[in-house]
């Protein structure tokens, strides 16, 4: 392949030719044609022909160094014979200068920096030249001077070219190390540019890590002071549960905390049916919405609201709500909603609710935050519940599940001193199961268990109904206390409780069982003007009853008392 630098000074001197060439061409025709020299057409038509193949070849598009070569050496031949042929000084300047150039360009197809290439190539174009002066002097038979002078001349034209020669080697080699110089320098800058390069990029790269590192080391830290809120949220909610062992007080501390330190709009806990002792369904709700909304979402958990939603155990979000798929929220004040199950020993014991009115406001995250929260909820209900059991046992009759003699004879204290406080009437009632030795003789003890309870059951509720509270005094006997009831309303409800046992009907193995009480009643301070004496004397007046036929009521008096006393 030809180096770029020959390629380049081959298409300056094409350049020079098209401009030589047709000047020359115009010239040799004006000549002919003005000055009727007919040697003038001969240098023209070669001219044109130098001018056409010269065209032809520069437009061939592949290497052509060979045939540049050829043509530069014919067309060099060709220049020495018109200059050797010229009839004036003016053409053979002119086709010296032609020789001189088609010469040059012949070397360049040359490596001037190899000294033999050089040696051929002036070899090359000096040996023609030379025969081609002793061929036209003998020709012309002209050996002599003329020969001597051509030789002379064409010796002097082989140094100018060796001189060239040498000139456009040094230019070459001084170009070449410049080029060479140029080109290190380049590949240096190049080198450095492209560890400049690599090196920017590992700078971006290590940016890029950095920036993802401090993005990961952000959201780590988000994660952490989140973490550390949500633990103090639920060390502060574990202190407020730990203060109170009473569920209904737990719970409102809790949807109190959750939406206060929270920050939701709704928090709401439902316990489903039994999970409380004597309580249907209890829930609190806590909301700094309108009064509306509060009273519907309680009217609907006493519904049974909750409950579909935890059917399967497990916790359930919505952050885009749709107030026409829960009936619950007949509103359009939430836009994110979070349902949990109360899970305890694998049954649904109640729900924990929280809603905010954004959407997308609930995450894996907090998700994991209010079970926590729940988790410790469940723990605070179970405790509740043990301590309410243990409270329960502690005042309440094991069998019958009213009270127990010793916080019966506790509150009926607390009573008769308010009485005396007050002013106020406070009535007793005392009463004992007719022959229930021959019960438990003839049906036995687990009979004579249900008796009792039935018994209690009756009393107990009848004397919640009107205000008082009853309670196991014995074996088979009961007592019921009446605060601010006068001695006429008490007798009432005993008189009602005293007919309802006699018409109840128990059945042991087909056999209807048909059972009475005997009571007695008084009443401070109506017939007894000290509240001390309230607890003997109805049972004076019981005993009365029983010794007077039984199943039957009997009012205190002095009369009564006396009677008894002595018997």
């Amino acid at each position: 392949m030809e180096k770029e630098w020959v390629i380049k000074i081959q298409g300056q001197f094409m350049k020079l030719h098209r401009v030589i060439f047709p000047i020359m061409i115009i010239y040799f025709l004006l000549e002919r044609f003005i000055f009727n020299t007919s040697v003038g057409i001969i240098p023209a038509l070669f001219l044109l022909i130098f001018l056409i193949i010269e065209t032809v070849i520069s437009s061939l598009k592949k290497d052509t160094e060979i045939g540049f070569l050829i043509w530069r050496y014919l067309e060099g031949m060709v220049a020495c014979f018109f200059m050797l042929n010229a009839e004036d000084e003016f053409r053979y300047s002119f086709f010296l200068l032609l020789l001189f150039l088609f010469t040059m360009e012949y070397f360049l197809c040359f490596d001037f920096l190899d000294g033999y290439f050089r040696t051929i190539c002036i070899l090359t174009i000096s040996i023609p030249l030379v025969a081609f002066i002793l061929m036209q002097n003998i020709l012309e038979k002209s050996i002599g001077e003329t020969l001597l002078s051509d030789l002379c001349i064409g010796l002097i034209y082989i140094l100018m070219i060796a001189f060239a020669g040498e000139l456009i080697t040094q230019a070459i080699n001084s170009s070449e190390r410049k080029m060479f110089a140029q080109s290190r320098l380049i590949e240096s800058v190049n080198e450095t540019n492209e560890e400049l390069r690599i090196n920017q990029e590992k700078v971006k790269r290590a940016n890029e890590l950095l920036g993802v590192q401090k993005i990961k080391l952000e959201s780590a830290n988000k994660r952490i002071a989140s973490a550390n809120a949500q633990m103090q949220i639920q060390n502060q909610i574990m202190k407020y549960i730990s203060a109170s062992l009473e569920i209904e007080k737990l719970m409102n501390i809790i949807t109190e905390s959750v939406e206060k330190e929270i920050g939701v709009d709704v928090c709401a806990i439902t316990l489903f049916p039994g999970t409380v002792e004597n309580r249907r369904i209890l829930y609190k709700v806590k909301t700094h919405l309108n009064q509306e909304f509060e009273y519907s979402l309680g009217k609907s958990i006493q519904e049974h609201c909750f409950e579909p939603y935890v059917d399967n155990g497990f916790t359930f979000y919505d952050n885009h709500v749709d107030e026409k798929r829960y009936g619950f929220l007949n509103s359009s004040l939430m836009g994110s909603i979070m349902i949990m199950p109360l899970m305890q020993d694998g049954d649904r014991i109640g729900a924990f609710f929280v809603g905010y009115p954004n959407y997308d406001f609930f995450t894996e995250d907090n998700k994991q935050f209010f079970e926590n929260i729940v988790s410790q909820l469940l723990i605070a209900i179970a405790n509740a519940n043990m301590y309410m059991k243990m409270k329960t046992m502690a005042i309440k009759d094991g069998l019958t599940n009213i009270y127990n003699r010793r916080h019966l004879t506790k509150m009926f204290n607390e009573c008769m001193n308010e009485a005396i406080l007050t002013k106020q009437p406070l009535s007793v009632a005392l009463f004992d199961i007719d022959k229930f030795k021959n019960v438990n003789d003839q049906y036995g003890h687990l009979f004579g268990d249900v008796v009792i309870k039935t018994v209690a059951s009756l009393a107990d509720q009848f004397a919640q109904d009107c205000g008082g509270f009853a309670g196991r005094y014995g074996g088979e006997e009961f007592v019921i206390v009446f605060p601010n009831k006068t001695l006429e309303e008490a007798y009432k409800t005993v008189e009602v409780i005293h007919t309802s046992v006699r018409e109840t009907k128990l059945e042991h193995n087909g056999q209807i069982v048909h059972i009475t009480v005997s009571a007695g009643i008084t009443s401070y301070p109506e017939t007894c003007r000290n509240p001390g004496e309230l607890l003997n004397r109805a049972d004076w007046a019981m005993y009365y009853s029983k010794e007077h036929g039984r199943n039957q009521i009997t009012i205190d008096s002095d009369e009564v008392r006396n009677e008894v006393m002595i018997k």
